[in-house]
């Protein structure tokens, strides 16, 4: 659901840092992902296809292009 990328970011970080809350577990990021409008069976769809090898093959893609590139270092906001 890419249009909610951002939002339910903002919202993990909010639910981290702001509330000192986890964002560890699946219940996790249900509910912040629903405080932004997921609905649990997207959410549910979502937390299965970070479990696939295609799409860790593309964040190990992404992530290789970006070292190349000269990124280092953790991304924050």
């Amino acid at each position: 659901i890419p249009d909610k990328t951002v939002p339910v970011s903002r919202a993990m970080w909010q639910r981290l840092l702001l509330e000192g809350k986890s964002i560890s577990s699946p219940d996790d990021a249900a509910e912040a992902a629903g405080k932004v409008g997921l609905t649990p069976e997207q959410v549910k769809t979502c937390l299965e296809l970070m479990q696939t090898s295609a799409l860790k093959d593309k964040l190990k893609a992404a992530t290789d292009e970006a070292f190349e590139r000269g990124a280092f270092g953790v991304p924050t906001m």
